[in-house]
Formats: structure tokens, C-alpha cells, sequence
């Protein structure tokens, strides 16, 4: 048998061992196939190719098959060549992919919650999307979340395996970006986000308030606790972790980015130069005082320019001693000093993670 035609079928549980091509429909050209394809759960070992094949002519086009949206849920697809395959929001669910070839395929937005990536091959090529499909879709998961972060996790492992360091930090990063804004929603609602807080019952019957807390059984806290109001420590707790991490994305990219620690740390000494000035800074050698004046001259230009210098050398904790700060400045400045050596701190760490992945 040359080909096999599944256009339009439903392999729930087939047993498609030793087939070796597949066309999915007379005709059919690459492409808007996947919303009439269902194959979960399949068994497919060791297919030695997966792609397009027009039966009527005998042409093989690796990587023109699409999965987009197909239900793949429980299918067993190991040691396969899914090269350039599309999986766009297609349900790979608990699916099996262990030793298969991903490479250039397309992973957007696939749902892969406890999926089987073995040994599974990706490059440079392997999409795996900006957010994740529990992220769209979150709706239609009671533990979406959950799902999520798992999605992510795995992900990163794979592309750890296959050397992808970008990829593995773009994930990292998403990761990160999903937990913040779940912290910031749950700080501003003041309320348990569905699928975050009604996933972790335990925690959750200690952090809503109500007179009644006890006699809510903790089996139904996932169906009440949503129209709950969350106790304020945890709201607050909830809005310093967000901003804690909203600052951590901005001028670190979560640890990740050695230029932007250094371009936040050049901002944050730029942004302090303009504030020492207000109070005055004294020229030891000639008993200076310097303050901003009235007008703008080039001698306020000169001003600004030596409030720069100082507060470089506060930030990075050099302090030549040639200019003091004035009044409230010297808070300031110890203020920066403490920052700076934090900075300096973190620079070097995020250099060599930076160096290392």
C-alpha cells in the first residue's frame, strides 16, 4: 500500500505501526488540514517520516503537514520526523515524542501540559510561541496556571538539551512575566484568581476573608472561594512581590540581561546627578558651594556635569572625596551608595550567567 487516506477521520486509539506515508485527502494542498484531523490517543512507532504525500503524484513534501488545532491527546508519536511540522493550538496532551524530531516545527500556543519530550530533538528553527495556550485560554482550565508553568519548565528543558540558551531565557522570561502579572491581578482585585489561588485550596482557605472560614469544607473552596475578598496582608503581600518583580524585569530582565543592569544602573546615577545639585555640592579644594541657579547658562551645563561625576563615583562606591554633598544630598548619595554596591553586585552575577549559558 502506497498511501494511506485519513481526510477527514477520527483515529482515537489506532494502531498505526509500520505505515511509512500518509496523504490526508486527494487534492489537498499544504496546509488547512488540522481542524478535520483527530488523532489522539495513536499509536505510531518508529514512523520513519510524517509529512504530505499526494497520492496521485508520487511527491514527498517534508514538512508541509499541519496539526493546527488537531486533537493529538494521548497520540504516541516517538522517534518520528516532524520536521517542519505545524502544531499551532494543537492538543498534545500527555502525548509521547520521545526521540522525535522537532526541528523548524512549530509549537505556538500548543497545549503539551504533561506531554513526553525524551531526548526530543529542536534548533534554531523550533517555534514554541510568546505565551502559552493555558495563558489565551485560560477560561476553559480550572488550573491553568498550574499548566502553564509546567508548559514553560519543559520547555526550557528541551531547549537546554539542544543548547537553545535564547530560548531557554525567552521561556524563563515568560515564565516569570505570567507569575508577576498573576501577583499584580490578585494585589489589584483583591480577589483569588481562578485557576492560580483555586488551585492551592490549602493556602487559599488561609487567605480569604471570612467569619466562617472554618465551616467552609475545603473540598468546596475552589466553587466559593472566587467571590471572596483576600485579607489585606495578602493583598499587600501580593503587590510587593508584583512590584518586586515588575522592577526586577525592568532592570535586570529577571537576571538575565547584563546590558540592561548596566543601562539601569547609567540611568539611575544620571536621574540622582540631577537631585544633587538642589541641596549643593561643595568643591573641597576651593570651598565651593554649587547650586543650581535661576537661568540656564553653560555654566549650569558645567554644574550638571560634575553632579554626574559625583554621583558616579558614589554609585560605584570609588568616592574621591573632591566633592561633598550638602544637607538632605548626603542621605542621598548614601542612599545611592547602597544601591550602587548592590548593583555592582548584581552585574557581576548576571555577567556570568550571561557568559556561562
Amino acid at each position: 500500500m502506497q498511501s494511506v487516506d485519513f481526510y477527514d477521520a477520527t483515529l482515537r486509539r489506532a494502531d498505526l505501526d509500520r505505515i511509512t506515508s500518509f496523504a490526508f485527502g486527494k487534492g489537498v494542498v499544504p496546509g488547512g488540514l488540522a481542524p478535520l484531523l483527530h488523532l489522539g490517543p495513536v499509536m505510531w512507532r518508529n514512523p520513519p517520516k510524517i509529512g504530505l504525500q499526494h497520492p496521485d503524484v508520487d511527491i514527498f513534501d517534508r514538512g508541509s503537514v499541519n496539526f493546527a488545532e488537531a486533537d493529538l491527546g494521548e497520540a504516541t508519536l516517538q522517534n518520528a520526523d516532524l520536521r517542519d511540522a505545524v502544531f499551532y493550538r494543537a492538543d498534545l496532551e500527555r502525548a509521547k515524542l520521545d526521540d522525535s524530531d522537532l526541528g523548524g516545527a512549530s509549537l505556538t500556543e500548543a497545549a503539551i501540559y504533561k506531554a513526553s519530550f525524551g531526548n526530543v530533538t529542536v534548533d534554531i528553527d523550533t517555534r514554541f510561541g510568546k505565551s502559552s495556550k493555558y495563558e489565551t485560554d485560560a477560561e476553559e482550565y480550572d488550573d491553568w496556571f498550574i499548566r502553564a508553568t509546567w508548559s514553560y519548565k519543559r520547555l526550557r528543558e528541551v531547549a537546554d538539551r539542544n543548547s537553545l540558551s535564547e530560548r531557554r531565557v525567552d521561556l524563563y522570561i515568560a515564565d516569570k512575566n505570567l507569575r508577576r502579572r498573576t501577583k499584580w491581578k490578585r494585589a489589584m482585585t483583591g480577589k483569588p484568581v481562578v485557576g492560580y489561588d483555586t488551585s492551592r485550596k490549602e493556602d487559599l482557605a488561609k487567605e480569604i476573608l471570612t467569619d466562617d472560614r472554618n465551616s467552609v469544607p475545603l473540598e468546596n473552596a475552589l466553587i466559593e472561594s472566587t467571590d471572596r475578598n483576600l485579607k489585606t496582608s495578602t493583598r499587600v503581600s501580593s503587590l510587593i512581590s508584583a512590584v518586586a518583580s515588575g522592577v526586577s524585569r525592568w532592570t535586570t530582565a529577571y537576571a538575565t540581561n547584563p546590558y540592561r543592569v548596566l543601562g539601569s544602573s547609567i540611568v539611575f546615577s544620571v536621574l540622582l546627578a540631577a537631585v544633587y545639585p538642589i541641596f549643593g555640592l561643595r568643591d573641597t579644594a576651593t570651598g565651593e558651594t554649587l547650586r543650581y541657579t535661576s537661568s540656564v547658562s553653560v555654566d549650569s551645563l558645567l554644574l550638571f556635569g560634575r553632579a554626574v561625576y559625583f554621583s558616579v563615583v558614589t554609585f560605584t562606591t570609588v568616592g574621591y572625596g573632591d566633592v561633598q554633598p550638602m544637607g538632605f544630598g548626603r542621605a542621598v548619595a548614601m542612599f545611592e551608595a547602597f544601591v550602587g554596591s548592590a548593583m555592582m553586585a548584581l552585574l557581576v552575577f548576571v555577567l556570568g550567567r550571561y557568559i556561562t549559558r
